[in-house]
């Protein structure tokens, strides 16, 4: 316990704890990883900084610090403050950090404790296991695997997969998940207590909007494969043409109601088609 002695312009946290089979202290060895990874997110949190110092004493190499110090019961944890802080000595005043069970299954409470008595920032990060990472990615990879070879390939000769994969993405880029992740109303009414389909401004929009154009980009969907699959099959040249005039024209007009959209939300927009349709 020298390093307590003399001038310091840093705390010391210790933790004395007993890990040494003859104890068998369980809590002990439960808390000192949590102990050793809020030591590691500190340093790495403030690189450089050495406002405090983490150290361990265990009991059975520190025995005559524990009767100094009246040591009957661990594991505990001691932050002692700078030395310019207090008049210094081997009992002197600390910060008791108390080991209970939360300390035990959150590690932001001891680094809470950290935090706020030294007034330093300590981002903890979950830290990296091979042994884990490995686990989920055998199973993810074996799941990922029976799946394709036994589900998807049957579902995907059909029309329903196909389907299904469309207007699963035309509802995801129209907005929906935004709608879920914010808790927008699916509508709303202005001040004349009209129902609004779309809402001002950009960054904002109304559930009801995420449909229309999932609806619009689905049948800008249906549009090009008639025009790219269905029609060059047909063998009568009148009815394939009639088909690709048709077809093109209801393209230009789903687009043009689209921008017409987007004038709603964007009015300094400096596209001007949308006024002759």
């Amino acid at each position: 316990m020298h390093l307590l002695n003399g001038p310091r312009e840093y705390y010391v946290s210790i933790l004395f704890t007993a890990l040494s089979p003859e104890i068998n202290c369980d809590v002990c060895g439960k808390f000192e990883p949590v102990y050793g990874r809020i030591a590691r997110s500190y340093q790495k949190s403030n690189p450089g900084k050495n406002a405090v110092f983490f150290l361990e004493a265990d009991f059975s190499q520190n025995q005559k610090a524990y009767n100094a110090l009246q040591m009957t019961q661990v594991p505990r944890v001691w932050l002692f403050p700078p030395s310019e802080l207090v008049n210094y000595n081997v009992s002197s005043p600390h910060f008791p950090y108390k080991i209970g069970d939360k300390a035990l299954s959150d590690p932001l409470d001891f680094a809470n404790f950290i935090s706020q008595t030294v007034s330093v920032n300590i981002v903890v990060q979950d830290e990296f296991d091979p042994y884990v990472f490995l686990q989920y990615f055998a199973g993810t990879f074996v799941f990922v695997l029976i799946l394709k070879k036994k589900v998807l390939a049957r579902l995907a000769r059909g029309a329903i997969f196909r389907i299904l994969s469309v207007v699963s993405i035309c509802i995801l880029t129209g907005g929906y998940m935004f709608t879920v992740i914010r808790g927008v109303p699916l509508i709303a009414k202005n001040d004349k207590g009209e129902i609004m389909h779309f809402s001002g401004g950009a960054h904002w929009q109304f559930g009801l909007e995420t449909f229309i154009i999932a609806g619009m980009y689905l049948l800008f969907v249906v549009l090009m494969n008639i025009l790219c699959i269905r029609l060059p099959s047909i063998d009568d040249p009148r009815v394939r043409n009639f088909g690709v005039i048709f077809a093109s024209f209801a393209v230009f007009w789903l687009f043009n109601q689209l921008t017409k959209i987007y004038l709603v939300k964007d009015p300094g927009y400096p596209y001007g088609l949308t006024n002759y349709i």
